[in-house]
Parts: structure tokens; C-alpha cells; sequence
């Protein structure tokens, strides 16, 4: 039972920091790779 609960609680806080940590990236202004356009990445025009 305990074993379970560990496993549950871990997931959750494993979820919501996983929210959380796309949420902050997206605030913060900073471009990343996935932000360019991909013909960017490729060096096409």
C-alpha cells in the first residue's frame, strides 16, 4: 500500500513540474530550437 502511494505522489509532482516547466519556458522570451522556423534549421530559403 505504501509502495503505491509513494508511486502515485511521485507521479503527480513528476506531472504538475513537467506543467510547470513547459509553462515557465514558454514565458520567458527566449527562443528555442523549436521556435525556429524549420527552414531556418535547415538552411534552405
Amino acid at each position: 500500500m505504501k509502495v503505491g502511494q509513494e508511486l502515485v505522489y511521485g507521479t503527480t509532482i513528476g506531472f504538475v513540474f513537467k506543467q510547470w516547466l513547459q509553462k515557465e519556458s514558454h514565458q520567458d522570451g527566449e527562443l528555442t530550437i523549436s521556435d525556429i522556423p524549420s527552414h531556418i534549421k535547415t538552411g534552405e530559403r
